[in-house]
């Protein structure tokens, strides 16, 4: 039986005398975990999936979207899609990287906003304005 410790002894010096700068900077990253209830009637389809990336996409995050026991890429549309979160799921956002605590405001916001459902509805009404004028 050979055991050979030169090589292990070598390599744990060296680690030893390496300035840290040489081994990069580590940068230890915010985690955020925010629970929010989906309370748009239409839940999470297409639409507020689309807003959902949109606002994600605006800070350097990586997003991770839980519900009801499955997992989704907060910035993949078709991960969101497949999570099927309808009103009155909750949402479990865990959200991480330099723009963590705003990222998760937003998406916060925007998810207890509705995904500004309402004020989609009454920009695609073909008929509002038109009451009343027969």
């Amino acid at each position: 039986m050979h055991q050979i410790h030169a090589g292990s002894r070598s390599l744990r010096d060296a680690a030893k005398a390496a300035p840290l700068e040489a081994l990069g900077e580590v940068q230890i990253m915010p985690l955020l975990r925010r629970q929010v209830d989906i309370t748009s009637g239409v839940g999470l389809q297409l639409r507020a999936a689309n807003q959902f990336i949109r606002v994600s996409q605006q800070f350097q995050v990586e997003v991770r979207v839980f519900c009801n026991g499955h997992a989704a890429n907060g910035r993949s549309i078709l991960d969101l899609l497949c999570l099927a979160a309808e009103c009155g799921d909750q949402l479990e956002l865990e959200v991480s990287g330099p723009d963590a605590e705003d990222a998760a405001s937003a998406l916060c916001e925007l998810i207890e906003a509705r995904f500004h459902e309402a004020a989609h509805v009454r920009d695609e009404s073909p008929n509002e304005g038109k009451k009343g004028h027969h």
